[in-house]
C-alpha cells in the first residue's frame, strides 16, 4: 500500500460509518413514520366504523318517524273527514 492510499483509507472508512449512521437514522426514521401511519389507519378505520354504526341508527331512527308520519297523516286525514261531516251537521241544523 503506498502512503496516498494509507492516508485516504481512514477518511473513506469514516465516511463510510458516517454513510451508516445516516441510513440507520433514515430508516428508523422511515419506521417511525411508519407505526404513525399505520397508527393513523387504524384511528381512521374505528372512525368509520363508529361512523357506519351512527348511519345505520339515523336509518333505524327515520324509518321510525316515517312510521310515526304516516300514522300523523292518516289521523290528519280522519280529523279532516270528521270536520266534514261536523260542517254539515252544523249547516244542515242551520236549515232547520
Amino acid at each position: 500500500m503506498t502512503s496516498a492510499t494509507t492516508a485516504v483509507q481512514p477518511i473513506c472508512e469514516s465516511n463510510l460509518t458516517v454513510d451508516n449512521i445516516c441510513l440507520t437514522l433514515a430508516k428508523e426514521q422511515l419506521a417511525f413514520e411508519k407505526k404513525l401511519l399505520e397508527n393513523e389507519i387504524q384511528r381512521l378505520q374505528l372512525l368509520l366504523e363508529d361512523t357506519q354504526l351512527q348511519l345505520e341508527m339515523l336509518k333505524e331512527q327515520n324509518e321510525e318517524l316515517d312510521g310515526e308520519n304516516q300514522d300523523l297523516h292518516m289521523e290528519v286525514s280522519e280529523l279532516k273527514d270528521e270536520i266534514i261531516d261536523l260542517m254539515e251537521t252544523v249547516e244542515d241544523l242551520m236549515d232547520v
